[in-house]
């Protein structure tokens, strides 16, 4: 079984050990996404495009301690 096959299964169970799925209606993600999207929008509203283009070539800062994966 590939790498991906098992993390699929994973996320699946855990999903449905939450009882989630009745969030995963293509609504709901569109919504999901939409506001990711606009949170990262207002980043580079403003920025000139050499600027934004420097932002997304530096790599990126690392995640708190608590947010990483065992």
């Amino acid at each position: 079984m590939s790498d991906l096959v098992t993390l699929r299964d994973a996320m699946r169970r855990f999903t449905a050990e939450r009882d989630w799925h009745r969030f995963h209606d293509p609504k709901s993600l569109l919504l999901a996404l939409v506001g990711e999207v606009g949170e990262l929008s207002e980043i580079f509203q403003w920025l000139p495009a050499e600027e934004a283009a420097e932002i997304v070539g530096r790599p990126p800062p690392p995640r708190p301690s608590w947010c990483r994966t065992p």
